[in-house]
């Protein structure tokens, strides 16, 4: 019995769990190779993003380079330059409205002309804060700087 039921089974058994062994193994290295995949995809996707950044803080770097060799002119041309954008930005609200729907007037006006009126001191005071903000954002003078265009001539702010 031993020859024809024992061996037979304990041979079964072995193959069984030599095949069973091989899927355990098959599985732990596709896993292993897919974290490997993962964990390489990642320190590529870092390396990509540290070598986008180095480059751009080179071009910052080259630009603040450039600029601090420019003279008040050039900087002056690279603000005209930008003027058009800004005013297009604060525009483009209004490009967006339909129409405009006006209350009540004041001190006696027709609500109209009060509110054409406001409409444009608004916009007037929006547009009169650009140079402030030039300043602000690059320690430019504008005034200053168009004053020395030769030629040129810079007219201080009329009251409202």
């Amino acid at each position: 019995m031993d020859a024809t039921v024992r061996r037979p089974a304990e041979a079964e058994a072995y193959r069984l769990q030599q095949i069973a062994e091989g899927y355990r193994s098959q599985k732990i290295l596709l896993a292993q190779a897919e974290a490997d995949g993962i964990r390489l995809k990642g320190i590529a996707k870092a390396e990509a993003m540290e070598a986008v950044g180095r480059a751009e803080a080179e071009r910052m770097r080259l630009r603040a380079e450039a600029y601090s060799k420019y003279g008040d002119a050039a900087i002056l041309n690279l603000i005209l330059d930008t003027l058009p954008q800004i005013a297009a930005e604060v525009a483009a609200p209004l490009s967006k409205t339909k129409e405009i729907v006006i209350m009540n007037g004041s001190n006696g006006e027709p609500a109209t002309l009060q509110s054409l009126t406001n409409l444009g001191k608004d916009f007037t005071t929006l547009v009169g804060t650009v140079p402030h903000a030039i300043r602000a954002l690059t320690n430019v003078d504008l005034s200053q700087t168009i004053s020395k265009i030769p030629g040129a001539k810079v007219v201080p702010p009329q009251g409202i």
